[in-house]
């Protein structure tokens, strides 16, 4: 007599079959092995890149009041970044009708200061947030450096160099 542990998968229950009526189980052999249940799975289809490009399609053919909806939820870097993307956010983000969307970012960040009336609101996320210098011809990253008064990120070899006399 051989006798199996299964288990019910809707509840926590344990049973015991016996399995005396087998006919392939044989004096002195191992006992056949038992097939695990497992659930069935479905394949995920494969995204192509037609249909990845597909579903960011109708972003340029929806509405612009909807479109500034939309960005002005998001955060200040990431309206720069998308103004870095392609050409139609660019020309909508810094026209003087995306000032709405920058005013309504800068204001999802409580502690987020007021653009300075001789910068654009790019030019101060840049200047906030990324950390590369910005001194020319330098390619250093990870500066923290920021003069207010001059409105620059430098890192020290830069700003005594070009900007210190």
């Amino acid at each position: 007599m051989f006798l199996c542990l299964s288990t019910d998968s809707d509840s926590d229950s344990v049973a015991f079959e016996d399995d005396s009526d087998d006919d392939s189980y044989r004096e002195g052999s191992p006992p056949p092995q038992k097939k695990m249940k497992t659930k069935k799975t479905t394949k995920l289809s494969k995204v192509t890149e037609d249909e990845e490009s597909g579903r960011l399609a109708v972003l340029p053919s929806m509405p612009l009041d909807i479109l500034c909806e939309i960005f002005g939820h998001l955060r200040p870097i990431d309206i720069l970044q998308l103004t870095r993307a392609n050409k139609a956010p660019n020309k909508l983000l810094m026209s003087p009708s995306g000032k709405s969307v920058w005013n309504a970012a800068r204001e999802s960040k409580p502690a987020f200061p007021e653009t300075p009336d001789d910068m654009s609101d790019a030019e101060w996320v840049h200047l906030i947030f990324e950390t590369n210098c910005h001194a020319p011809g330098c390619k250093k990253k990870g500066v923290r450096r920021i003069d207010w008064a001059l409105r620059i990120r430098a890192c020290d070899p830069c700003f005594k160099k070009k900007y210190t006399p």
